[in-house]
């Protein structure tokens, strides 16, 4: 049985990306941040706005980059997919300052 609004999630992440809208922000980075990337917490304590804020396909794209990252760090990718990566961390990131708060957040995991 598939979870209670998955479809929907998944409609409004790819309208989201159709309008060329970005779906990695520091808002949501932050939103992140103060439940610790932890998932259990953020399901308990979110504000209603916050959920709306951080639907589940956005935090799975941010645990991504950040497993991503980590793995760039190590050396343990090719250059091509690092490339890959880092194209996608751009299109899908609204601005520079959200890409560096993505690099750090990565980098303290």
């Amino acid at each position: 049985m598939r979870e209670f609004g998955t479809s929907l999630v998944d409609e409004l992440a790819n309208l989201i990306l159709k309008q060329n809208m970005k779906l990695i922000t520091e808002k949501r980075l932050k939103i992140y941040l103060k439940y610790d990337g932890d998932t259990d917490m953020f399901e308990y304590n979110a504000t209603e706005q916050e959920m709306f804020e951080l639907y589940g396909e956005v935090w799975k794209q941010i645990e991504s980059f950040i497993q991503d990252i980590n793995l760039i760090k190590k050396g343990l990718v090719s250059k091509d997919y690092e490339n890959r990566v880092n194209e996608k961390i751009y299109n899908l990131c609204d601005s520079v300052h959200t890409i560096e708060l993505l690099y750090e957040i990565a980098y303290a995991k």
